[in-house]
Formats: structure tokens, sequence, C-alpha cells
């Protein structure tokens, strides 16, 4: 039986293991680009999402970074060549914790792009620019839009100058989000691109991203 038959059988059981410390492990390095061996990892336990995504599931552990141990949770999926990660590690899941406040300014200032009340949301600040012009957010999220229904899962950037919420990309939910200087930097889309936004005057009307356009939202 090939491999991901094999998984996928033991996702739709009704006891879900999830990835081994090893695969785990490869799926974080292959996502970030960066080394990470199973002894980086401790605490690793993982909950599938049952009929509604049985191939995908939520995981958190921890992670050697540095001298001191840091935990982190993620999303992960099997297919064809096993355990892939599907959303940027973070340590702020809103899973476990409140709402920060600039999600729900966003959530109030864009009438319904941004939710912040959804179990499987994550708003994390990226970075501000240079000389802190704009704030960036990263956002992802799961929404299950009605009892019975099929979850929905995706990510945007999301733009703040001060305390005040300007708009929003969508963006791939493999897609990662950092700042350097006046630039917005994205890596990891499905075409492993590098795309850099110039933020030095104002949010890019248009970017390219995901190997196709995508247009700011502003606020309204």
């Amino acid at each position: 039986m090939p491999i991901a038959l094999l998984l996928l059988v033991a996702l739709s059981g009704s006891s879900f293991v999830g990835p081994a410390s090893t695969e785990f492990a490869s799926a974080l390095a292959d996502f970030t680009g960066k080394s990470v061996k199973p002894t980086d990892l401790r605490h690793l336990s993982c909950k599938g999402f049952g009929a509604d995504e049985p191939t995908e599931a939520a995981c958190s552990w921890q992670q050697r970074v540095g001298g001191s141990w840091k935990g982190f949770s993620t999303y992960v999926a099997v297919g064809g060549r096993g355990w892939h990660l599907i959303d940027e590690p973070g340590p702020e899941r809103m899973a476990v914790r409140a709402p920060p406040r600039p999600c729900l300014v966003a959530e109030r200032a864009s009438h319904g792009v941004v939710f912040c009340t959804p179990k499987y949301v994550s708003f994390v600040l990226a970075g501000r620019t240079a000389g802190g012009k704009y704030s960036i957010y990263n956002y992802h999220y799961r929404l299950l839009t009605h009892r019975g229904g099929v979850m929905h899962r995706g990510q945007r950037l999301i733009v703040f100058q001060g305390k005040r919420y300007v708009g929003n990309y969508m963006l791939s939910p493999q897609t990662t989000v950092a700042v350097s200087g006046k630039n917005v930097v994205l890596n990891g889309d499905e075409y492993r691109q590098t795309v850099r936004l110039d933020f030095s005057r104002k949010p890019p009307t248009k970017i390219w991203a995901n190997g196709e356009d995508e247009w700011f939202d502003p606020s309204r």
C-alpha cells in the first residue's frame, strides 16, 4: 500500500497519531529552509480535524531555539510525498490566546474580510517597515461557514499605519511574510518565488504573488 494511502487511512481512523518527530522535523526543514533535527523538538502533539478535513491537522510542539525551548503551533497535511506544513509556524495562535487588539480593529474596519473569533485563526506581527511607517501582520484563518459545510482556509497580509487598519492582500496559505527595511518580503508560495514589495511610499496597488496578480483591498 503506498505511503500516502497508509497515512490517509491513519487519519480517517478513530485514533489520530500524526507525523513522527523525524517526519515533522523534515517537514519543518522543508518549509523554513533551515536545518531542523528531531532532537530539536519535544512534546509534539497533533490533532486531526475529523471529517471536515480528514487529511489535515493542527500540531503544537516545543523547539530548541538558542539555549531555550519555545512553544509553537501550525497546521500540517499529508499528501503523496508525506507530511508538509500548510501554515507558517507561529507562537501566538489565537486558538489558545485572546484575539490581539489589532485583529479586532481590522475585523471592524474590513467589514467581513477579517475574522478574529473562529477557533483556528492567527494574527501575528511580521514586522514594521523602516521608520515604523507601516505595521505588517500575517493573518491565517480556517472558517466553517455553516454546520455541515466545508472548512475554508486562507491567508492575508494585513497592513496598518499607526493604529489604523489600511487594507490587505490575499496570499497563498503557504506564504511566509517578513519585513526588511522598506520592503515586505514574501517567500514560500507554490512557485517558490521571493517577492519584494516596496512600501517606501504606500502599499502597492497590485502585487505579483502565488503566480498571479493580487490587488490591494483598502479599508472601506
